[in-house]
């Protein structure tokens, strides 16, 4: 999986209110109630196999298909900052 980071970074977290969202579509949960998630129309659009559309046509995100991104993209980063951290060793010794 390459550039995981730059996927993650392409992503807009949102928050929603029970009842109806801006688009127009039902929220699931009870009534005042807020939830955290991603739209999917805006994730289908960057890591297109963590939405599922259904056979009513809704598109659905499954979160579970998001959690390799995170990983490899939590790695990728380690990688980077180990690769700081070595130059400023370097640069520390002189």
């Amino acid at each position: 999986m390459t550039q995981a980071t730059a996927k993650i970074r392409q992503l807009r977290p949102v928050v929603k209110y029970s009842g109806i969202t801006a688009f127009g579509s039902p929220i699931i949960g009870p009534a005042g109630s807020y939830s955290v998630g991603f739209v999917s129309g805006e994730l289908d659009q960057v890591i297109p196999y963590s939405v599922i559309t259904t056979e009513d046509g809704k598109k659905l995100v499954d979160y579970n298909m998001l959690l390799p991104y995170v990983v490899a993209a939590m790695q990728e980063q380690q990688a980077y900052i180990e690769t700081l951290e070595q130059r400023i060793q370097i640069l520390e010794r002189r």
